[in-house]
């Protein structure tokens, strides 16, 4: 039984790391949106202007369009989906295909429906009575497909790539003279990879348990290398560090800080991209505090049989 109770915790800390990089892959960027519309065309002067610059900012402008149904010529299928026209650079959005093409992305889901697999091979569909080429098929957990932005479209949200950087966005829209509401996933990640230590911390506790009852000295010696082993892994935000440590007033501020970036992404729906990093945090997580009662249980079994001889 004890046996399978480490094997348990073993597999579990394993699936909340896959979880968490598949998390941090999704999250490559700062979800912004924005207080007022913007048309395609001042998009990409905005995208012009901002690729002039010596430092540029990686930006990809998107909508979450209205539901609409997309149809497949050849197979004469259709599919409803919620179109979400996008310019910039669609890699932040996991559309690698629209940044060097124009054409749309398809879900798994939709691209079934239509062709009848999931794998497209530049397939023509209609697109709100306009014919696009199927670039290529992306995960996700709601019926979506991410297409080219013409000049006219509506533009509601954007995405800056790297992680952390909230002064980075606020300095972006001020430059271009733009507003909205940041929402910042980097903290809610940096969670999810210190919560996948939590089966280490409990593994590192019941093996200097053990190892004390026969050497206390080796016991407390394993306990503070083994805690500065991990320790050392530890990820703390660019932002939780102050520049004054005499500055009382900053961890205040900053857990409030913390506390409305919260809100606004449990409040918002920056689109299926976000939901599904959301999704897989949530997961690893749960997986890292599932390995860490195995863990514990499985050390308390061997405690007992300890005791009993």
């Amino acid at each position: 039984m004890r046996r399978m109770l480490w094997l348990l915790a073993a597999l579990s800390w394993a699936a909340s790391l896959w979880l968490c990089r598949q998390a941090e892959g999704y999250g490559n960027g700062i979800y912004v949106l924005l207080d007022r519309s913007l048309t395609g065309t001042e998009a990409a002067d905005i995208l012009e202007r901002e690729g002039a610059l010596e430092e540029p900012t990686g930006v990809c402008f998107y909508a979450l369009g209205t539901n609409t149904y997309i149809s497949c010529p050849d197979t004469g299928n259709s599919a409803k989906v919620t179109l979400v026209p996008v310019m910039g650079n669609p890699g932040l959005l996991g559309a690698q295909a629209l940044t060097w093409r124009r054409g749309c992305v398809l879900d798994k889901a939709t691209a079934q429906a239509l062709f009848g697999t999931a794998e497209v091979g530049a397939q023509q569909v209609t697109v709100e009575e306009e014919t696009q080429t199927a670039l290529e098929v992306l995960p996700a957990l709601t019926a979506t497909t991410l297409a080219s932005a013409e000049n006219g479209d509506s533009l509601t949200h954007c995405v800056l790539a790297d992680w952390a950087e909230t002064e980075k966005a606020e300095s972006f829209l001020l430059r271009h003279g733009l507003s909205g509401k940041i929402l910042n996933f980097y903290p809610l990640l940096v969670f999810a990879k210190n919560a996948c230590l939590l089966p280490l911390w409990a593994a590192l506790l019941v093996l200097c348990n053990l190892i004390r009852k026969g050497n206390s000295r080796l016991g407390w010696l394993l306990l503070a290398a083994g805690a500065v082993f991990l320790a050392s892994w530890v990820t703390v935000p660019k932002d939780a560090i102050p520049s004054l440590w005499s500055d009382f007033s900053f961890w205040g501020t900053w857990l409030q800080g913390l506390r409305e970036n919260f809100l606004a992404i449990v409040t918002a729906y920056p689109g299926d991209w976000a939901l599904q990093m959301e999704r897989d945090m949530i997961q690893s997580v749960l997986c890292a505090l599932a390995g860490t009662l195995f863990v514990a249980w499985g050390g308390r079994r061997k405690n007992h049989a300890s005791a009993a001889h």
